[in-house]
């Protein structure tokens, strides 16, 4: 009997993982007021019963696929700043600080870059103003103590003199995540209008995440060399 469940539970895992992986497809290739029902079934091979059994409607299914990929990114997420979150100082030292601007942008690109559904739907999303997201997140009781950290720790960072007093933290986090998704979205667009150059190679990927950094860094931190003029 407990033989047979769990083949049951196997099954049920195993369909509703294909599910997902199809309907990712499909949203990110039309969007969501543009996928139907009918094509991630036939691409999935369930029937839509089904999915409408294991997700209730098109946007329960549609937020199963954005929960399993910030899961994914809240792993790596954790993994990456856990030496930061033990550290009181981050936003009171200009190495560390520096060290935490690095990294965030390091891991929103590579994130970005590992999830190319993710980008298609933000594109989508963008073009919709947003509409479904936001009506998304309107149902979560918390927006991420992470980004209130770390926002924290730009304040501090000003507090402290190390980062410039005329930007705005709230804003600079938004432009961080912001040039990433847009550096990733539009390599077609520069492939075309700078046809000479390599943009999609994975030496020019490492190479544009690279110049955001020092672009950001350069950007944000007090120039020393200023101080007292």
């Amino acid at each position: 009997m407990s033989e047979a469940r769990n083949m049951r539970a196997y099954d049920a895992a195993f369909a509703r993982a294909a599910i997902l992986n199809a309907a990712e497809e499909v949203f990110a290739s039309h969007g969501f007021d543009g996928a139907r029902m009918e094509m991630i079934a036939s691409a999935s091979g369930y029937t839509k019963s089904l999915i409408f059994h294991y997700f209730g409607d098109k946007l329960g299914l549609y937020v199963a696929i954005l929960q399993r990929i910030r899961e994914q990114a809240e792993i790596v997420q954790a993994q990456t700043f856990a030496p930061f979150f033990t550290d009181e100082a981050v936003g009171r030292d200009a190495e560390n600080f520096a060290a935490l601007i690095e990294t965030g942008i390091r891991t929103a690109f590579d994130s970005l870059l590992a999830h190319p559904h993710l980008l298609r739907l933000f594109a989508w999303e963008a073009a919709s103003r947003w509409q479904t997201l936001t009506q998304i997140l309107a149902r979560r009781e918390s927006q991420g103590k992470e980004y209130e950290q770390i926002r924290l720790w730009f304040c501090q960072a000003q507090e402290a003199g190390i980062m410039r007093s005329d930007l705005d933290p709230h804003v600079v986090l938004t432009l961080l995540l912001s040039l990433c998704q847009h550096s990733l979205t539009a390599l077609p667009l520069y492939q075309h209008i700078f046809p000479g150059e390599d943009w999609s190679s994975p030496e020019a990927l490492v190479h544009t995440r690279e110049q955001l950094v020092r672009l950001m860094v350069h950007a944000i931190l007090v120039d020393s060399s200023q101080e007292g003029t």
